[in-house]
């Protein structure tokens, strides 16, 4: 039960950020989290790519630079596309 509980709050977290933000994060995590390689799959510059990021951290209290905070989003993000 607290994992069901855990699960929906991870996919709370995700299904609020925009539609755009999913975008990034899929492709960052598609990339290795490396920002020169997301940067030019997205077309924008590295810069805006780290604004965006810090964006999504400040908006889900993860913080996609670090390891174990990115492991979550990343659930997260699946865990919504299968929904």
């Amino acid at each position: 039960m607290a994992i069901l509980l855990a699960y929906q709050r991870l996919a709370q977290f995700c299904a609020g950020l925009s539609e755009r933000e999913k975008q990034i994060l899929e492709e960052y995590f598609s990339w290795e989290m490396s920002l020169k390689e997301t940067a030019g799959a997205l077309f924008i510059h590295k810069n805006i790519l780290q604004y965006q990021l810090d964006k999504i951290h400040e908006l889900t209290g993860y913080n996609p630079w670090k390891f174990r905070d990115a492991v979550i989003l990343y659930i997260g993000l699946k865990l919504v596309n299968v929904r």
